[in-house]
């Protein structure tokens, strides 16, 4: 015996789905107008959509430091309490991190043309 199907059609039209998040001025005063770079993607471990936002703003690169530490107990205990001798036989392992200072203007902006910007300050002109 055949089991019998019922089939309904069901007709589906497209809607906006519009999400909103207010960010504050400051955030979004840039002195060239924003070219938004938009992605999105999902979450698996939050079951959320994410949105990225991104801007380029001109900065300079003011210093740049390396942090070392001893990698764990045993590295640091080599570190304090090996002798010279045993430390190039055994070699101390470190952990590192790159830190960098930057200065960021988002308010400055300059022809589209100009892929860089150049700004010389002078208190006393020698030029």
């Amino acid at each position: 015996m055949e089991e019998q199907v019922n089939y309904r059609a069901v007709e589906l039209e497209k809607f906006k789905l519009v999400a909103l998040q207010y960010l504050d001025e400051k955030l979004v005063d840039f002195g060239e107008p924003p070219k938004l770079d938009i992605s999105a993607h999902t979450s698996f471990m939050l079951d959320q959509l994410v949105l990225r936002l991104q801007q380029c703003v001109w900065g300079r690169e003011v210093e740049r430091q390396e942090c070392q530490w001893p990698a764990d107990w045993w590295q640091a205990l080599k570190e304090r309490w090996f002798p010279a001798w045993a430390k190039k036989r055994w070699p101390i392992e470190y952990k590192r991190v790159v830190i960098t200072a930057r200065e960021l203007y988002p308010q400055m902006a300059f022809p589209p043309h100009q892929h860089a910007g150049v700004i010389a300050v002078s208190k006393s002109p020698s030029w």
